[in-house]
């Protein structure tokens, strides 16, 4: 029984696969670089399995057609990870594992939602109706473009020198957060660019590199503005103008008060 294969070249072929029935890959994992993996029927679900198909890489059924254009979910112990373009049959699909695309689009004609796990955009691009992050879950995009709308309940993270696009809406949610702007990692500055309106609440998080008090950076730039964040991380200000919101370096204290039993010693 095969538990997992990694295919570096050439064309492998597989006749029979008792890990795949009925669309379910369970407990397998295939990892293509610069090869073709030729499996027996076509996948819907992935269970605790994980594929990875690298640039220049091909996956394959016996008939020659991609078998991942019917996948609909990605369970919380399974992983997705496209070096290669893939355009889905299905209206949806619901990851709770990890999603990664990297220099390709992913592409479907409705609703992509991240329940779970982290969604990964790196010089990609994710063609979708609209695009949900759920609570728990992260958006990482780096260079990474939604084209549709998003909406962010749990974390979206932009990485990276370049800003990352949304075509069409954004909307947070007040228990959601914006890592943008200042992210911790020299000469990454840029903002979520959304084409759209956004609706805005919850927090903005940032991490200067060597800040310097005044130094500021977008953290998200808009066509509309409905709303706006709640909260930020200290030592920073928010500054909202007519299509975008600033954040400014601005050095500050902060308490962190702790309850003394009265006679004990201070912390």
């Amino acid at each position: 029984m095969l538990g997992s294969l990694q295919a570096g070249n050439g064309t492998t072929t597989l006749t029979s696969l008792p890990q795949l029935s009925n669309g379910t890959l369970t407990g397998a994992s295939f990892f293509t670089t610069g090869a073709t993996v030729v499996l027996p029927a076509d996948i819907t679900h992935l269970v605790s399995a994980n594929i990875g198909v690298g640039a220049k890489s091909a996956i394959k059924d016996a008939h020659g057609r991609n078998p991942l254009t019917g996948l609909t979910s990605v369970d919380p112990r399974s992983s997705l990870s496209l070096g290669t373009s893939l355009a889905l049959t299905g209206a949806s699909i619901a990851a709770n594992g990890t999603v990664s695309v990297s220099g390709a689009a992913l592409t479907l004609t409705g609703p992509f939602t991240q329940a779970q796990g982290a969604l990964s955009l790196s010089s990609a691009t994710l063609n979708a109706t609209q695009v949900t992050i759920g609570q728990g879950a992260m958006l990482q995009a780096g260079q990474g473009t939604i084209s549709g709308n998003l909406v962010n309940d749990g974390n979206a993270a932009v990485l990276g020198a370049a800003a990352s696009q949304v075509t069409g809406s954004y909307s947070q949610a007040p228990n959601a957060s914006l890592t943008s702007g200042f992210t911790g990692i020299p000469g990454s500055r840029a903002p979520l660019a959304v084409a759209g309106n956004a609706t805005l609440a919850g927090v903005v998080l940032s991490s200067d590199f060597l800040p310097s008090r005044g130094d500021s950076a977008p953290a998200i730039t808009f066509g509309s503005l409905s709303g706006g964040f709640t909260g930020h991380s200290p030592g920073f200000r928010l500054v909202t103008k007519a299509h975008e919101v600033d954040v400014v370096v601005h050095p500050q204290l902060t308490a962190a008060p702790a309850t003394v039993a009265p006679g004990g010693p201070l912390p």
